[in-house]
């Protein structure tokens, strides 16, 4: 995963790399991407320790608002 993705997409919120085949360790830098609030790693070939840090990245404590749609018939 590369480093650099704090300086280039400091807003973002939502990060799924599900099944890209990444490799590599999860970067610590994901920590300094304070909206993020969705982060998706599954099935590639991540090697090395989550980062603890991501226990701290603010976006994972807001409460998040879940809508329902119901139609109007």
């Amino acid at each position: 995963m590369p480093k650099e993705i704090t300086k280039n997409l400091p807003l973002l919120s939502e990060l799924l790399s599900r099944g890209n085949t990444l490799t590599g360790s999860i970067p610590e830098e994901l920590c300094r991407l304070p909206y993020l609030h969705l982060l998706d790693l599954a099935n590639n070939n991540l090697s090395g320790s989550i980062p603890l840090c991501l226990g701290d990245v603010d976006g994972f404590k807001l409460q998040q608002t879940y809508f329902i749609y119901r139609a109007v018939s």
